[in-house]
């Protein structure tokens, strides 16, 4: 379900199960990006746990790899 709400965002987004990972060069793109994320999951009718979030990382632990 995630990856077709995301469908048309690949290039700086990826999504497995309910983990999503978006990716950027500059902080700039990744204010936009997120937003672009944020509004096709709000418009599905998803919700995201802030808690659970990690905002403008330089690195993250995704699916238990350093990336």
């Amino acid at each position: 379900l995630v990856n077709q709400v995301l469908a048309g965002l690949e290039s700086f987004s990826t999504a497995y199960l309910d983990d999503i990972a978006v990716f950027s060069s500059t902080w700039q793109d990744h204010l936009v990006h997120l937003r672009k994320v944020l509004k096709a999951l709000q418009s599905a009718g998803l919700s995201i746990k802030a808690s659970k979030c990690q905002i403008g990382q330089g690195t993250v632990v995704y699916l238990g790899h350093l990336v």
